[in-house]
This record gives C-alpha cells, sequence and structure tokens, in this order.
C-alpha cells in the first residue's frame, strides 16, 4: 500500500472509531461524503451552526445531507441511510416519468433536537415563529428540515400533528411545511422504532428534495393538492415503500372511508384549496389523503399535463395569488373541471374496491 492508501486508511479508521465511540464533533474531524474522504468544516453552513448550538451537538455528512443531530449515533446514521434512499427514489421517479429534477446544489441541512425547549428555540430564532405546536417542519425560509426526537420512553407533543396543522392553518403561514402523521391521533413512543423516524422524515425531505430541484420553486404559492400530494406520496411506512410507484395504504383507507362517508371536498373546490381547514384534524388528515390520491391520479392519468402545470408554476413571481388565478392555471392545464371530475370520480371508485376487497380478505383471514 502507497502512503496515499495509508493515510485513506488511518483517516477512515478513526473515522469509525469516533462515529463508534466518540461522535464526530461537529466542529471537527474527517467524515464519509459519498465515496470520498472530506472535511466537515467545508460546509459554511455547518459552521454557523456550530456557533448556534455547541458542543452538544454532531454532524453526520452523507453524499446529499448534512444531519446535525443531539440524538444517538446509531440513529443519525440509519436516518442519514433513509434520506438517501429517498433522494433516489425521488429523481428516480420524477426522472422516468419525463420531469427534469435539477440536482442539488451542495447538502441539505438537517438539523434533530432532542428537547422540545431546544427545538422551540431554534425556531423562535431561525424561522421567527412559535412551533410549539409541532415536532417538525421543513423550512423554505431557511431550506432546512427540523425535528425533535425526544428520549426514549417519552412520547410526541399531545394532541397528534392534525391538531398542529390545523393550528397552522389558522395562522396562514405557507413558507412552514409541518410534519404530518400518517395514523393521526394516537400517541407515540418517540424511540420505539426507526419506521416512527421514516415516515415523518420522508414527508418532510419530499418538500425539501421538491424546492431544490426545481419540481416547485419557493415562494411560489402552490394548491394543497401539489405539495402535500408529493410530500404524502414519498412517506415510507413500516413496509419500507415510498414514491409514486408504491401504495400508502394509511393515506388511501383515510381517502376511502371519507369518500364512502360523503365527506370529501368537490374536486371543483379542493384544486384551488390552499389552507387546512382550522380546529379540525379530522378534517386535516382527510384533505391530506385527498391530497394523496389526487397528485397521484393525476401522475399517473394525467402526466404531461402534471409536467406542463408545474412546468408553469416554477416561472411564475414568487407571492401569493387568489383562488381564481389558481384556477385558471389548473384548467389551462388539465381542461374544465367538470371533464376532470369525471375521471377523478372512477380513480375513487377503484380506490374503493381495492380497500373492500383487502377488508374482505382480513375479515376471512380472522374467522
Amino acid at each position: 500500500m502507497d502512503g496515499s492508501g495509508r493515510l485513506t486508511g488511518l483517516a477512515l479508521g478513526l473515522w469509525l472509531f469516533g462515529q463508534l465511540f466518540l461522535g464526530v464533533p461537529l466542529w471537527t474531524g474527517i467524515a464519509q461524503a459519498g465515496s470520498r474522504m472530506v472535511p466537515v468544516t467545508e460546509a459554511a453552513e455547518c459552521r454557523d451552526l456550530v456557533e448556534q448550538f455547541g458542543p452538544r451537538f454532531f454532524m453526520h455528512p452523507t453524499r446529499h445531507f448534512a444531519l446535525i443531530y443531539a440524538t444517538d449515533h446509531a440513529w443519525a446514521l440509519a436516518m442519514g441511510r433513509v434520506l438517501e434512499e429517498t433522494h433516489e427514489e425521488f429523481y428516480r421517479t420524477f426522472r422516468e416519468a419525463g420531469f427534469d429534477p435539477k440536482p442539488i446544489e451542495g447538502r441539505l441541512t438537517w438539523v434533530c433536537f432532542v428537547s422540545y425547549g431546544d427545538f422551540d428555540d431554534y425556531a423562535r430564532r431561525a424561522d421567527r415563529m412559535d412551533m410549539s405546536w409541532s415536532d417538525g417542519y421543513y423550512s423554505a425560509r431557511t431550506n432546512r428540515v427540523a425535528l425533535v426526537r425526544p428520549g426514549k420512553g417519552s412520547t410526541l407533543r399531545e394532541g397528534g400533528v392534525e391538531a398542529s396543522l390545523a393550528l397552522k392553518a389558522s395562522r396562514g403561514n405557507s413558507d412552514l411545511y409541518p410534519v404530518t402523521e400518517s395514523e393521526g391521533g394516537e400517541q407515540v413512543a418517540a424511540e420505539d422504532s426507526i419506521a416512527v423516524d421514516e415516515s415523518r422524515a420522508t414527508h418532510e425531505l419530499s418538500h425539501q428534495l421538491a424546492f431544490n430541484s426545481g419540481i416547485q420553486k419557493r415562494g411560489v404559492m402552490y394548491p394543497m393538492w401539489v405539495s402535500e400530494g408529493l410530500a404524502t406520496s414519498f412517506e415510507r411506512e413500516a413496509t419500507g415503500g415510498t414514491g409514486l410507484r408504491e401504495d400508502n395504504p394509511v393515506r388511501r383507507r383515510c381517502l376511502v372511508e371519507a369518500y364512502r362517508g360523503g365527506r370529501l371536498m368537490p374536486l371543483e373546490d379542493f384544486l384551488t384549496l390552499t389552507r387546512l381547514p382550522a380546529s379540525d384534524p379530522s378534517a386535516t388528515r382527510e384533505v391530506y389523503a385527498q391530497a394523496w390520491s389526487v397528485f397521484r391520479f393525476l401522475f399517473s392519468d394525467r402526466r404531461e399535463e402534471l409536467r406542463r402545470y408545474l412546468a408553469a408554476l416554477s416561472k411564475l413571481e414568487p407571492g401569493r395569488r387568489d383562488r381564481a388565478a389558481i384556477r385558471r392555471e389548473i384548467v389551462a392545464a388539465f381542461g374544465p373541471i367538470d371533464r376532470l371530475d369525471v375521471s377523478w370520480k372512477a380513480h375513487l371508485e377503484k380506490l374503493s374496491d381495492q380497500t373492500a376487497s383487502e377488508e374482505f380478505s382480513a375479515g376471512v383471514d380472522r374467522r
């Protein structure tokens, strides 16, 4: 082995020792990024974060992400793999569908806390927002994802994430995309399973990737079915599946239940919806399920129109638009909404039949 090889081997050994036993301090050391070794201090934003957080935080860099964390090292390593796998699926899905997602520049930053107090303080300083009602969010303003992962044995905040989303609706902040909860309502032990973090993280990651790949444009107002429909499509559940080529059975069952109960919004109204129903967690959950279905429906049945629609929105200037303008953009891309509604209802019937078949099989199995 030549001198260069010995130095690389030594650096790798020191890095592994630091990760497994000491952790790599945020402000120093050598860390692996893709297939090469780089000093973590090359990232200017990470140096800025050091000044904010101090020595209790560590950094785990991957090829496309920088995880700044105060949680355990095993979690950071596992989450880094999840982020990279979802990044790969996101880009593969859109490229194969004829979209043109641009490669991200540098590493995207994630910040993970173990204390609600630290998380709340960060949100106030970084985004000038009271996020004490949330467990995590993507900020288009800072272009970061911030999460809180309480210590073992504790639970996520009382009331469920849908309640926090309803609060967001009443406050009308369109730059923040809080974590959504697939199941809704129940309390989940913070460290019972990495799958709990995966579902939350892949949703927020999809927001971050969409706004950094050119699929969406930061500052432009999007209807709910675009931003949240895309993000819910890449949620990774316990099965490990993610992406528009995979089913999301939790969202689908919620959708079908609302459809059978006559609670879905008419497509004419839903397509121009930009804010969640305030103070109604159940309705919020159903809005997310409907957004999941509308985006998948258009991606499957009206893909070229969807591509042109998103490309047109990416050319808009940042700022708010009224529902009339949003409706005109939708009609220009997809045609009359009443005709679209016919295909949409047929799509709903297929999902209802699929769910009924599963329910029948489950009933037979229980006998």
